[in-house]
């Protein structure tokens, strides 16, 4: 039995060039620039899955942007960096968190221009799957609790007031981080009623996010380490790459001594069988030497 998969008919508005257009009855007519003909189009859009582009209502969402401000490369780094640590860090311990990076997240129902794109951010309270191209709080039912905004003095003042105050009053998060790249700066705000407060660091400059259970700290070269809540830092993939490379080149060292082992062994147990059977040919030489004398003797 085939099913047929649910869908929606939506009517979209199309741009029409200023050419000759085929009418239904197949007729030509002449549209005059500029204007723009509503054509009802059948159009199909497969069921939507969670954070799919094309909202239930019919709209959809754009996934993606040019962004205002370039990145250098090490803030795509760190980026990359918090995104993975955090997943890696969370996900084991709690089924219903999501972590994305640079994913718009829109917070206006039904409203498809009204969005923002964090760095980093973590809404708890939300499955792991699927994977989202956008994120709307209104079919999500929660808002992300951290953000994170790799800043520079192209993005500082930005960073600093208009995305604080959306944060603080939109979208309410509870944990705002800002590392400025230029400045060499950790913040970290947290919510106090209804502000976001900065939280003062401890004394060896780390911060501590309790909606993480996480710490972070000023690192050269990483820019920003991440530690779990039993103070061990969280590797970067680089530094991952190089353990998995040290435990294989430490496996293959253990191999070939545990291989050279076995062969000395093998050549010892070869040795010692060629001498247990050299022994057992003389116990049978003397037998049948002893046997010859006892017959010789008797006769």
């Amino acid at each position: 039995m085939v099913t047929e998969t649910p869908r929606l008919i939506i009517p979209l508005p199309l741009a029409v060039k200023p050419d000759r257009q085929e009418s239904d009855d197949g007729a030509g007519k002449t549209l005059a620039e500029g204007d723009l003909a509503m054509a009802e189009r059948a159009v199909v859009v497969p069921e939507q899955r969670r954070g799919s582009s094309w909202g239930a209502d019919g709209l959809y969402y754009p996934s993606t942007e040019e962004r205002d401000v370039p990145l250098s490369g090490p803030a795509i780094h760190l980026i990359f960096y918090l995104y993975s640590a955090l997943r890696r860090l969370l996900y084991p311990r709690h089924p219903q968190v999501y972590v994305a990076a640079d994913q718009f997240i829109y917070y206006k129902s039904h409203d498809p221009s009204v969005k923002v794109a964090p760095d980093v951010w973590v809404c708890c309270g939300v499955p792991q799957e699927p994977e989202r191209d956008v994120f709307r709080t209104w079919d999500e039912g929660a808002t992300p609790g951290f953000v994170a905004e790799i800043s520079s003095l192209d993005s500082r003042t930005d960073d600093r007031v208009r995305k604080f105050a959306l944060y603080q009053d939109a979208l309410r998060c509870r944990e705002y981080l800002i590392y400025d790249e230029d400045l060499d700066e950790l913040l970290l705000y947290r919510r106090v009623g209804e502000k976001l407060a900065l939280v003062p660091p401890a004394a060896d400059g780390r911060v501590y996010s309790e909606e993480m259970d996480a710490w972070f700290r000023r690192e050269p070269g990483l820019l920003v380490r991440v530690y779990g809540p039993d103070g061990e830092p969280v590797p970067d993939v680089e530094e991952l790459v190089e353990d998995a490379a040290r435990i294989r080149r430490h496996l293959e060292e253990e191999t070939r001594e545990l291989t050279m082992r076995i062969n000395r062994e093998s050549q010892r147990a070869d040795q010692e069988s060629r001498r247990a059977a050299g022994l057992e040919m003389e116990v049978e030489r003397l037998r049948t030497e002893i046997a010859r004398l006892r017959d010789g003797r008797e006769a």
